[in-house]
């Protein structure tokens, strides 16, 4: 029963014992509610008017009074609510901070003291915060890699195991959850809004909203939702990166600000009552577009075009920065001028085809085929070109700066002016006839201590995003 409903119940009684006194009192003379004669003049009864300026309008006055009272005292105490909030936070990074620089808690074992004290204090205080604090708790936690599963067996275990933790509500929104490790937790309300949140470990126990049950499901091997089970499911601001989306029913689903880098939109359905950014549906289109000779334009930044055949075809006034074409095939395309930065080649096949002055700094032609293409003037800086075959390819004056040549097959190119520094080879990588890879400057023996392809791509996005 509401808390309001007593003080209801008091007001009409006090309402309807106002009324029956002043119905009463035009019976009795006495009371000077109807009209009478004084010191020669008649006195009218009493009117409405007359009651309201006697009852009602101190009566709203004071029910004003009281109820700017109650505002008052109750925003003096959410503002202690949020002070002691915002003090248990403060104190609980203090304490792991603590734990983490002069108790070796990052490189402590399963059993440690350590640990169960910083679990008994992270249970305790994220049952005491509100939802936007705990989301900062968390965001302390992963990036202090305390709740992660690691890759090494030392680190399989997470420091701190959340098992049992109060979650509720927690603001997790644009976090990283890659490994993060939330057996038995209590998510219920929780705001995992542009997270990836298929990337973090659940067991049976977690309690999770079905929205977000359901998004958790897709990036899963097993367990996958039904082809239909997404139609008419509110899905707006979901991280769905690289999701295999395939023969999805997304008629009627919202989709407004969902993030679909590199999903397969391929032969999805949808309707008039889906919802999509301008974006989205511009790339659902061309990619579901199979007429003979589709012509692409505009934004089609990380779409997924993976396995397509494209011939014929005029992409070069597409922006495909980010998309994925692995495995695709590409024969007559003219891709001259192409803008696509940190595009995915890998495996694809190119052949009679022109990526002349095309921007494909950080892209990945990973163990890609290309055949008689024209990459005059390309720019391939940050490359991945590792065991690429190279048949009959003119790079003239391409800029392969800082590019990974590990066991490509450059003995069909032509190099006249193509511009290295610190692009690795290895043995394995092949190169033109009479052409001394020792002898030509910016070559370099690939460093088998050189961090991962992973760490080299991360490490050039820095760099080329750094402004002016």
């Amino acid at each position: 029963m509401s808390r309001k409903f007593p003080t209801i119940v008091v007001a009409v009684l006090i309402i309807i014992t106002l009324g029956y006194v002043i119905k009463s009192g035009y019976q009795k003379s006495w009371t000077g509610f109807q009209g009478y004669v004084s010191k020669g003049e008649f006195v009218p009864p009493k009117k409405l008017w007359d009651w309201m300026d006697l009852l009602v309008v101190p009566l709203g006055l004071a029910v004003a009074a009281f109820y700017l009272n109650k505002r008052q005292k109750e925003s003096e105490l959410s503002r202690t609510n949020n002070q002691q909030r915002e003090a248990s936070l403060q104190a609980f990074i203090t304490e792991l901070s603590d734990l983490l620089l002069n108790h070796n808690l990052r490189t402590s074992k399963s059993g440690d003291g350590v640990q169960t004290i910083a679990r008994a204090r992270a249970l305790t205080v994220l049952k005491e915060l509100d939802g936007k604090r705990k989301g900062l708790a968390i965001r302390f936690l992963v990036e202090s890699q305390l709740i992660q599963r690691g890759e090494t067996t030392e680190d399989f275990i997470p420091k701190i195991s959340l098992r049992g933790a109060d979650l509720t509500g927690a603001d997790l929104s644009q976090m990283n959850l890659s490994n993060v490790v939330f057996d038995g937790v209590d998510l219920t309300h929780a705001n995992f809004e542009l997270s990836n949140i298929m990337k973090m470990e659940r067991d049976v126990r977690t309690k999770l909203d079905h929205k977000w049950d359901l998004v958790w499901r897709l990036g899963q091997l097993l367990d996958r939702p039904k082809k239909h089970a997404l139609r008419g499911q509110d899905l707006r601001n979901v991280d769905l990166t690289e999701v295999d989306l395939h023969k999805f029913d997304l008629r009627r689903t919202d989709l407004r600000g969902a993030i679909l880098n590199r999903a397969d939109l391929s032969e999805t359905k949808i309707n008039f009552w889906t919802k999509f950014d301008t974006k989205w549906r511009h790339i659902w289109k061309a990619v579901n577009d199979k007429s003979d000779n589709p012509r692409f334009s505009g934004n089609l930044s990380y779409a997924n075009f993976a396995y397509r055949f494209f011939r014929k075809q005029d992409l070069s006034k597409c922006d495909f920065e980010g998309a994925l074409f692995r495995a695709a095939e590409f024969v007559e395309v003219n891709m001259k001028g192409l803008s696509a930065f940190n595009a995915d080649f890998s495996r694809a096949n190119v052949a009679d085809s022109d990526l002349s002055n095309a921007r494909l700094a950080l892209a990945s032609f990973a163990e890609a085929t290309l055949t008689k293409t024209a990459m005059i003037k390309a720019d391939l800086t940050w490359a991945n070109l590792q065991s690429t075959v190279f048949r009959d390819v003119d790079l003239t004056e391409a800029d392969l700066q800082l590019s990974n040549l590990c066991g490509a097959d450059l003995s069909g190119a032509k190099l006249k002016g193509a511009k290295f520094r610190d692009s690795d080879f290895d043995e394995h990588t092949k190169w033109p006839a009479g052409f001394d890879p020792t002898k030509t400057a910016g070559l370099k023996p690939a460093d088998a201590t050189a961090p991962s392809d992973l760490a080299h791509k991360v490490t050039a996005t820095m760099l080329l995003n750094i402004p002016d």
